[in-house]
């Protein structure tokens, strides 16, 4: 569980990041509505009786609030009775009656581009990036634990598939370590300055750590790690060692 957990948390921040997109891009629709709605209105209070005029439009636009509005936002008139086919491409506000035959309703030509523009994208962006970094850092963690695999790898050797990903992280930092070494052997100093190096003390977390890869080595490789007094490890072929 602990070897998907990154991949985990990273498909998580990625569903949240889309949803908070998603959600600001649908407020955004609706505030778009909301002004056109409000400008619409008040159109009808300032010009009761005189709709079909050249400057209705222009009172129309002046009572937007948004200013990216004012030159995408149009009226549109039809019969009362006329059922009239939904603006493609628009965001329309709801039909207002205007006299006893004619109804109107505003609305504007606004691409998906434009509204996501208009939409507060930050939350969606820092999630994004933060998915990324998860991203960047879960695949860290899985590279060194195959390229050791791998290296790890003879014709004399045992190992199969199955030991790919049987490492953790720190171990596989360990195994790599010693085959970076060109003999092979690391002082307990050398160790723990390398995986803890603001560790004061961690002589029991490594031999923790060289008890729990052991059996692992041994079932899966023709490699084992023999302590040298106690004072340093070396990686050696069983062949070495018989």
């Amino acid at each position: 569980m602990n070897r998907f957990l990154p991949f985990l948390v990273t498909a998580m921040l990625a569903l949240s990041s889309l949803w908070a997109g998603v959600e600001s891009y649908s407020r955004a629709e609706a505030r778009i509505a909301e002004d056109l709605t409000h400008a619409l209105a008040q159109t009808a209070m300032e010009r009761p009786a005189d709709w079909l005029s050249t400057d209705t439009i222009r009172v129309f636009r002046s009572h937007l609030q948004t200013e990216q509005l004012r030159d995408r936002a149009y009226l549109a008139f039809s019969i009362l009775d006329e059922r009239r086919q939904p603006l493609a491409g628009a965001i329309a506000t709801d039909t207002l009656v205007v006299t006893e035959a004619v109804r109107a309703q505003g609305y504007a030509t606004c691409s998906p581009l434009t509204v996501l523009r208009m939409s507060d994208q930050r939350l969606a962006a820092v999630l994004l990036l933060l998915t990324l970094m998860s991203l960047f850092y879960s695949l860290r963690r899985v590279r060194p634990t195959v390229a050791v695999c791998v290296s790890m790898t003879s014709p004399s050797s045992s190992s199969d598939d199955s030991f790919i990903g049987l490492l953790t992280p720190m171990q596989a930092r360990l195994v790599q370590l010693f085959m970076e070494s060109p003999t092979r052997e690391l002082t307990k100093q050398q160790i723990c300055d390398a995986l803890w190096p603001r560790k004061d003390n961690a002589a029991e977390t490594l031999y923790t750590l060289i008890h729990r890869i052991k059996p692992i080595l041994d079932a899966h490789t023709d490699l084992r790690i023999v302590s040298n007094r106690g004072r340093s490890y070396r990686l050696e072929h069983k062949e070495v060692m018989n």
